[in-house]
């Protein structure tokens, strides 16, 4: 038989909530990840090109006499001009040498910087004396007026503070901007996926209704998806009643079957001829079989038991079963045993009590040796002191046999319609499949064990709160 996975503790709202949420951070962050990055070059290139304007603000005022290069002290940009003011400029010969540099780089470190060859630029990242730096050089062949030339390489220089300084303007702008995007988008999802499960939990709602008889079937008013959904609920719910009212036909003419002739019966027992004893006897054993006919005639239409819950006594049901066994195997001269309380009450209709006791007394009677023993006692379990819990009571219900017993191996079988542990006894092996079903209704527990006195025990527990 292929095994079905338990999923009842999965919830799909929780696996859509979950799913939307690490799918929005993973998504959020890759954005910020690119966005910061694409801000980044964007920054550099901004820096890179106001290192140009720079290199070509000094072009316009150098000059070259007499084989020197000769640049003004003060400069339009007054960076320059300040000691360590972030901003710096130098320029060297072919051999690397120094042959001039601003004001604002006296006070700096000796920077080691390569010469360019004509017509090259090149900007670079370096760290120096612990400071970090963005510069721009380029090469060129200058030549004075006179015709005179001279290769020099010309750097700009700049603290890294002004490019960190927007970028982590930036970066804040931008993570704050997209953890408020984030939960927007979280709370937005929620709302989304709730209202769009909502159709699934109005048709759980509503399935729940059908189960405590609130509703007949399911509306027609859910979305198209669901809407298929529901309507093959129906036709599988409307194919079931079917099948109720068919086997309520078929119980319906096995009673009106059986009536007929236990009516003739009965009349040939009101002749005053019968002797008295025998027609007591006869008379109470067509009126236990007419009880049992319209039990099984509201078997296939009974509310479930725990809706309409009645009390019943035990001891009277189970003397008065007792007794007519006891007729019927007076050959095996069984010695019965009830331990049972006369205020110890079934929760449930006499009908069902007088079925699960009849099959099984009956099963004691037959299969037992000499002796059956009926035992049926309640306990209390309290709620724990709270006050909203109810405490709950347990009615355990057995019969006890002293025959050859139930072997483990087949305790479950015996349960099933149709299956006898003794093929050579009478009957069609249904008497425990009736029981089990009594029982499942009730959502109690049937158990076989061995018993004390050496054969089989049948243990019934029922739960309820009080």
């Amino acid at each position: 038989m292929r095994r079905v996975r338990d999923r009842t503790r999965h919830s799909l709202s929780r696996r859509l909530r979950v799913s939307a949420t690490l799918l929005t951070i993973l998504f959020l962050t890759l954005v910020g990840i690119v966005i910061e990055r694409a801000y980044q070059l964007n920054l550099l290139n901004a820096v890179e090109s106001r290192l140009q304007a720079h290199i070509y603000t000094l072009l316009t005022v150098a000059e070259l006499e007499d084989g020197e290069l000769r640049i003004p002290d003060l400069l339009a940009e007054t960076r320059f001009n300040q000691f360590d003011s972030g901003l710096y400029a130098f320029v060297l010969d072919s051999n690397s040498q120094l042959l001039w540099q601003s004001k604002s780089f006296q006070l700096l470190n000796h920077v080691e910087l390569f010469t360019l060859s004509r017509d090259t630029q090149q900007f670079v990242q370096f760290i120096s004396s612990g400071e970090q730096f963005n510069a721009l050089g380029q090469g060129f062949l200058w030549q004075g007026l006179n015709g005179q030339t001279m290769p020099v390489t010309l750097w700009v220089l700049e603290d890294n503070d002004y490019f960190l300084e927007p970028l982590t303007q930036f970066r804040w702008i931008l993570w704050s901007g997209l953890v408020l995007v984030a939960v927007l988008l979280h709370f937005g999802l929620w709302a989304l996926m709730y209202w769009a499960l909502r159709p699934l939990k109005d048709l759980a709602r509503d399935v729940h209704a059908i189960e405590i008889g609130e509703l007949e079937a399911l509306p027609a008013n859910y979305p198209r998806e669901v809407r298929v959904l529901s309507q093959a609920f129906n036709h599988m719910l409307e194919h079931e009643r079917r099948q109720l009212n068919r086997y309520k036909s078929t119980l319906a003419d096995l009673a009106h079957s059986l009536k007929t002739p236990l009516s003739v019966i009965k009349a040939l027992l009101d002749d005053p001829s019968c002797q008295g004893e025998l027609r007591h006897q006869v008379t109470q054993q067509l009126t236990r079989l007419n009880q049992s006919v319209s039990y099984h005639l509201k078997r296939p239409i009974h509310q479930p038991a725990y809706l309409k819950q009645s009390w019943c006594a035990i001891l009277p049901c189970a003397k008065r079963l007792t007794n007519a066994l006891s007729k019927v195997y007076a050959e095996k001269k069984i010695v019965v045993t009830l331990a049972i309380k006369t205020n110890v009450m079934f929760p449930g209709q006499e009908d069902d009590l007088f079925e699960l006791l009849g099959n099984l007394i009956e099963n004691g009677f037959k299969y037992g040796d000499s002796r059956l023993q009926i035992f049926a006692h309640e306990s209390t379990t309290s709620g724990d002191g709270n006050s909203t819990i109810r405490p709950q009571r347990t009615l355990t219900l057995g019969i006890a046999d002293d025959g050859a017993g139930v072997p483990v191996a087949k305790r479950l079988a015996i349960m099933q319609r149709g299956v006898r542990l003794d093929a050579q006894a009478e009957g069609q092996g249904l008497g425990l499949a009736l029981v089990n079903e009594i029982v499942d209704k009730y959502t109690a527990k049937l158990t076989i064990e061995t018993s004390e006195l050496g054969g089989a025990l049948f243990k019934l527990e029922f739960v309820y709160t009080t």
